[in-house]
Order: C-alpha cells, then structure tokens, then sequence
C-alpha cells in the first residue's frame, strides 16, 4: 500500500509501520470526501435540498438571521444557497462564509474568493460577506494549536497541535480579503491559534468585523486584545463545557483544561461576546445556548439579559445587520419570536424548555406552532 502524504490541516493515522489506519484527522477527512463526492447532479439536488430544511429547522428554533460558516464553493453549496435565493425560499437573514481551503494556491484562491463577493441589497436575504478559516483542529484530536506542548497526543500529530493556515497565510488571506469587504469568521480553539487569528486580523488596520470562533483556550495576555483589535469572541457553550467534559481534557492538556471557554473572562474585559449553536455539532436552539452559557459556573455570563443581547444585538452587529434587527425598535424590521413562557421569570436550568409558537421574518409569518 502506498504512504500518502499528509495534507495542510489534516492527518493521516498510521501503523507502527507507516502504512495508513484508514483513521484520518481534519482535513485530511475533507480532502477524502471531496475525493469520495465529486460533483454531481445528484449532490447538487442533495445540498439544495439540505438547505431548505435548513430553513424549516431555523423558523422552527424562532432564527431569523444565520450564518452559514463553511460554504463549500467548490463542492457546490454555494450554488445551492443562491438557487434557494433566486427560488425565495429562504426563511432568514443569511450571511455565507466562503469556505478558504488550505490546499488550494494562495493567488488563485484569494482571486477566486474576492469574485465571489455578494453584499446584497436591502431586499435580499442572502449575502456573501464573510470568509471562514480554520486555523486549528480540536482539542480531543490533538490538534488544536497550542503554545505549549499537549502533555500526550495523537500518534504523527505534532506535539503543539497543527495548523491549517500558517500565521503568514492567514495574515495575508485577512488583509486582503478585509479590502475586499469580507469579514473574517475565524475558527481557532488553541491558544496559540486565537493570538495568530488576532494578530491577522490586528493586520487589517481595523478594517472589517472580524470574529474568532470557539476561543476555548486564551492566554491571559490575549484577553484585553479582543476589545483593542474589536474582534469578536462567538462561543458555543454546549452541554459538552460540563465539568465531566473538562476533565476528560486533563489528560491531553492537564490543568490547562479548567480554564476552557473564558466565556466571563472576554465578557467582563469589554470585549464584544456572541453565542452561537455549532449546528449540527450542536442543539440549534438559541434558547439551550443560552441557558448553557448561564450554566459554566465561574466561566457563566453574568444574566439572562447578556445571553439575550449575545444572541440578538450584538449577533447583528456581526452580521452587519444592526440596523435591520437585532431589537425591536421602530424603523427596524419586525423580525420576531413570540415563546409560550417569559424566560426572563424561569429558573435558568428550565429557559432552554421554552416552546417557539410563533416566527415572524420582516413582519411575515414563517412559522406558526399548530396550537398557537
């Protein structure tokens, strides 16, 4: 059998005598799919229709403004994102990232990426304004940058973690992209990833609203960085932030794994703080998301009413959309959700128990409960 080589971002597990488990890491699994998948009619048909039960799981949730963060261009989503616009099928405010890929060359990517560029109008609900990179893998993989070295890892993963994009490719990827009027949606979990991701994004001279993803380890030193640079922190306080989850770090990271999801920390430093789902690595709902991020202990956000404006203001002010939504205010659309409890009188361990009955997108119905 022949050694394959490992790709930029990805792993290939190997025997003790260098021939390949068929267990690979990261990217190397998404350059497998693309092998396994080319294009097709049918997968075409397939991510087309992926996409309006996308629509029907948003409404349902009470969303009405999403980003997508890993449009594959080359596989196809976009085309069934933009068919699903043409078709007005499409049930919220929805921001794509162009998927940047860590194999392709950089000048005819980074050509590719900018040609791709849609702001949209006023009337559309579908933009093409962001670019999504990963920087790092995860931290159960091993793969997750770090500074310093994990305390055991993965066998033919490099003891800090690995990198999709270097720290010199990201710096140019975010510096000329950001002129181009993309935001960067930056996915980085190690600590060594997010002080790379906010040293690119400190390269674009303030341009764009750029946001690191995950964050799930920071060092100290990086914490006032994210109010200096106006970088966002989006985190996903699942379930899995549990203390059980924590510990079953400790192996991999030791102490380091206590300090996962400075989720107060960033909130409390002045930097802007959103929640997000992770869909589907996640629940989608927003009201699940919420009660985690009031369920972290030490780590939890401070009250309800900064879980509500991380998920609603200040997600649209990400999105470029915070004069459109995000509140409800007269002049603005009447994006609403109308829940069958106030969570605002509920104990935390029961918000994420509320029922969505009714989703209104611009003043129009795009869901209604059967019993509402």
């Amino acid at each position: 059998m022949p050694i394959l080589p490992t790709a930029a971002g990805g792993v290939i597990l190997r025997s003790e005598d260098g021939e390949p488990t068929g267990l690979v890491l990261d990217n190397a699994g998404d350059l497998a799919l693309d092998k396994a998948l080319p294009p097709s009619k049918a997968l075409e048909e397939v991510y087309y229709q992926a996409v309006l039960a996308g629509q029907d799981e948003l409404a349902q949730n009470g969303i009405t403004s999403v980003a997508d963060a890993r449009v594959f261009w080359r596989r196809g989503y976009l085309d069934a994102w933009q068919k699903a616009a043409r078709n007005d099928e499409l049930k919220a405010r929805t921001s794509l990232g162009l998927w940047a890929y860590p194999t392709l060359d950089d000048d005819e990517q980074l050509a590719e990426l900018k040609a791709m560029y849609q702001p949209g109008d006023d009337d559309s609900l579908l933009r093409v304004t962001q670019i999504k990179f990963y920087v790092d893998g995860i931290t159960h993989n091993t793969t997750a940058r770090l500074q310093k070295p994990y305390n055991q890892s993965l066998p033919g993963v490099d003891p800090k973690g690995l990198y999709y994009f270097t720290p010199r490719r990201l710096e140019r990827y975010t510096r000329e992209l950001s002129k181009a009027g993309f935001d960067m949606h930056i996915h980085a979990i190690g600590d060594q990833a997010v002080s790379d991701a906010l040293d690119a994004i400190g390269a674009t001279g303030g341009k764009g609203r750029h946001r690191i993803t995950h964050v799930e380890l920071v060092d100290n030193d990086d914490i006032p960085r994210f109010r200096e640079l106006n970088v966002i922190a989006d985190f996903q306080p699942s379930p899995y932030f549990a203390p059980s989850f924590l510990k079953d770090n400790v192996p991999m990271i030791g102490q380091r794994a206590y300090q996962m999801l400075p989720l107060r920390e960033l909130y409390e430093s002045g930097a802007r703080v959103t929640l997000s789902s992770d869909w589907d690595v996640n629940p989608l709902s927003p009201l699940g998301i919420m009660q985690n991020a009031l369920s972290l202990g030490k780590r939890s956000l401070p009250n309800l009413e900064a879980a509500v404006q991380a998920y609603t203001l200040d997600a649209a002010y990400t999105l470029r959309q915070e004069d459109e939504t995000g509140s409800l205010e007269v002049g603005k659309q009447a994006d609403l959700v109308v829940l069958d409890q106030n969570i605002f009188e509920l104990p935390v361990q029961q918000i994420g128990q509320a029922k969505v009955l009714w989703t209104l997108l611009g003043g129009e119905e795009v869901y209604r409960d059967a019993a509402f």
